[in-house]
């Protein structure tokens, strides 16, 4: 072969690589679709399909679910109960939005009688007791209150909020015989904060509940502070003997 037939067929031969460069590059960034959370696949840094890894949202082995301590339910008129769920949250640094979750009541023969549905938002590190009010049953007496989430939990990625405020000068007394507790609570941020729920559980000697009851407060300026109170139209059924009051924050996002 002659050196010029050489340098000619070297001459199409990098002029068709060159080609099959550019088509291939074309068709890589014509085609190529950049990873993210959403796609339905698992790419990019992610751990499992859409979860894990860069994702918000997190895989199911990533999370342990909540732990359901007790749950109770108060008398507090004919037929009528309040009914609480006292859940903690281990994840340390994950959370869920809109946790969908049931109560239900039954009679002394198992008998359904009342549900009550909701949802709740599920904060890193945290307790956040449940409660749902005036489930009526008709003409049966409910013994029994059953307490589970509604489907599987979406756990995402969170950081503990901490201590917003300060629970400070509680007290429990009677006032015309009707059990009253009262508290202030003073903002530690340096904003106003909004919508924040008061839960308190009241124990027996041996730390049973036997009561509950909840109240929102709906503003706290920077570095102010609010009286909360909570009543019961009736005596406690036990002697109370102590009792904790729970903030539930609404951050939103």
């Amino acid at each position: 072969m002659s050196w010029g037939t050489r340098r000619r067929n070297m001459i199409v031969f990098l002029f068709l690589a060159t080609a099959f460069l550019i088509f291939v590059a074309s068709s890589y960034f014509l085609f190529y679709e950049e990873p993210t959370c959403f796609d339905g696949k698992q790419n990019g840094l992610e751990d499992g399909i859409d979860c894990g890894g860069n994702c918000v949202l997190l895989c199911t082995n990533q999370a342990v679910e909540p732990l359901v301590h007790w749950k109770r339910l108060f008398n507090v008129g004919p037929n009528i109960y309040n009914t609480i769920a006292y859940v903690e949250n281990q994840n340390p640094d994950a959370g869920a939005k809109d946790v969908e979750y049931v109560f239900k009541l039954y009679d002394k023969n198992n008998v359904p009688l009342a549900e009550k549905r909701g949802d709740i938002d599920i904060r890193p590190n945290q307790v956040t007791p449940i409660i749902e009010n005036n489930l009526y049953t008709g003409q049966h007496e409910a013994v029994r209150v059953s307490f589970e989430f509604d489907g599987d939990i979406q756990w995402i990625k969170q950081e503990p909020i901490g201590n917003l405020v300060t629970i400070k000068d509680q007290e429990m007394k009677e006032f015309d015989g009707l059990p009253r507790i009262t508290a202030t609570i003073r903002n530690n941020t340096l904003q106003a904060l909004e919508n924040i729920r008061f839960i308190v559980i009241v124990y027996d000697i041996n730390s049973n509940a036997i009561a509950t009851s909840n109240t929102i407060v709906y503003r706290i300026e920077k570095d102010g502070e609010n009286n909360i109170i909570f009543t019961w139209p009736v005596p406690f059924s036990e002697k109370a003997t102590r009792f904790e009051i729970i903030p539930v924050y609404d951050l939103g996002n």
